[in-house]
C-alpha cells in the first residue's frame, strides 16, 4: 500500500488486487461457509481511494457503475464498524477510482475495505496494531484479513488465517476478464470435489516452496471452483486454452472468477498475446507485489 497527499488534506491510497494460486475447498463449516486453502498473491493492479476528513457523515463515491453505494459497499460497512466501536467524531469523504473490475475474483472489494481500515486508523489516530486490524477485518469479509498483510500468504479457514510466505516470484501476469459475472453461490451449490484425485491428497502448505519453480505449478496447484465455473461460463475455458496455447507456464481462474490469469516468463511479449482476445474483454498486465 502506498499513500500520497493530495489537495485540501486529501490522502490517496493504493488498494491492490490479488490472485489465487490454487484454491482448495477443504469442506463445509457449521456456519455454512467453506474452509479453504489457497495461496493469495498481491499484484500490481490497484484501485486508488481518496480520503478526506469532514465534520459531516460518511460520503462514498465511485467511478464504476457496478459498485454499490449502499450498505452492501464494504467501505461503508468498514466505516460503520469502526465508527461504532471507537465513537469516531466527524465523517469521511471517500472517492474510489476503480481499475480492479468488480465481480472478477480479484478481491477488489475486500482490498478496498482493508485500505479503508488502514486509512481510518491513520486519519483518526486510532493506533491500532496489525493484530487488532486483523480481528476487525475478519468481521468485514472473508478475504479482508489478507489485504491487511498483503504480498504472498497461505490463507486457511474462511480466510481469517493468514500466514505470510516469503517468496521471490519473478513471473509476469496477463489477466483476462470476459466481463461476465459468475454467481458464486451457484458455483458452490454445484461443487463436486474429486476426492480421489492425487492432487487433492497434497496440501498446498506442503508444496508451497515449489511456487518459485513455474514448471511445478500445474502438478500441485489447482482451483476447485474452476471446473464448475467453466461449465457455467464457457468463455472461462476458452480463455484458459488461449493462455496455455500462447505459452503460459500456468493458467488458472482467480477465486470464483470469472477473471483468468496466465503466468509468463519476464521475456514474453504480453501485448502480442493480449491481441488474441475479443475487444469486449478487459485485459491487464501485472506482476507480483513482493
Amino acid at each position: 500500500m502506498s499513500v500520497r497527499i493530495g489537495d485540501n488534506s486529501v490522502k490517496i491510497y493504493r488498494s491492490h488486487a490479488k490472485i489465487n494460486i490454487g484454491l482448495r475447498i477443504a469442506g463445509k463449516r457449521p456456519d455454512g461457509y467453506h474452509n479453504l486453502e489457497s495461496i493469495f498473491q498481491e499484484i500490481s493492479l490497484y484501485d486508488e481511494i481518496s480520503f478526506r476528513k469532514t465534520e459531516k457523515e460518511l460520503l462514498v463515491t465511485c467511478d464504476h457503475p457496478d459498485v454499490p453505494l449502499d450498505e452492501k459497499n464494504l467501505c461503508m460497512r468498514t466505516f460503520g464498524l469502526i465508527s461504532q466501536k471507537y465513537s469516531l467524531q466527524g465523517g469521511v469523504e471517500i472517492g474510489i477510482r476503480k481499475k480492479i473490475p468488480p465481480g472478477a475474483g480479484l478481491g477488489g472489494g475486500s482490498s478496498n475495505a482493508a485500505t479503508c481500515l488502514k486509512a481510518f486508523n491513520d486519519l483518526f489516530g486510532l493506533n491500532l496494531s496489525r493484530s487488532e486490524m486483523l480481528v476487525l477485518a475478519s468481521r468485514i469479509g472473508s478475504d479482508v484479513p489478507f489485504f491487511i498483510i498483503g504480498k504472498t500468504a497461505l490463507v486457511l479457514g474462511r480466510g481469517e488465517v493468514v500466514i505470510p510466505v516469503s517468496l521471490n516470484l519473478k513471473y509476469r501476469l496477463l489477466i483476462v476478464f470476459p466481463n461476465i459475472a459468475v454467481p458464486t453461490p451457484a458455483i458452490f451449490k454445484n461443487l463436486a470435489l474429486g476426492l480421489t484425485d492425487y492432487k487433492r491428497n497434497v496440501k498446498f502448505e506442503a508444496v508451497i516452496s515449489m511456487l518459485t519453480e513455474l514448471e511445478h505449478l500445474n502438478r500441485y496447484f489447482y482451483n476447485d471452483l474452476e471446473p464448475v465455473a467453466c461449465r457455467m461460463v464457457p468463455e472461462i475455458q476458452d480463455i484458459l486454452n488461449q493462455l496455455r496455447s500462447a505459452g503460459a507456464t500456468y493458467a488458472s481462474m482467480s477465486g470464483s472468477g470469472s477473471a483468468v490469469y496466465g503466468m509468463f516468463e519476464p521475456s514474453v511479449n504480453l501485448e502480442k498475446i493480449a491481441r488474441r482476445f475479443p475487444s469486449g474483454y478487459s485485459l491487464f498486465q501485472a506482476k507480483p507485489v513482493q
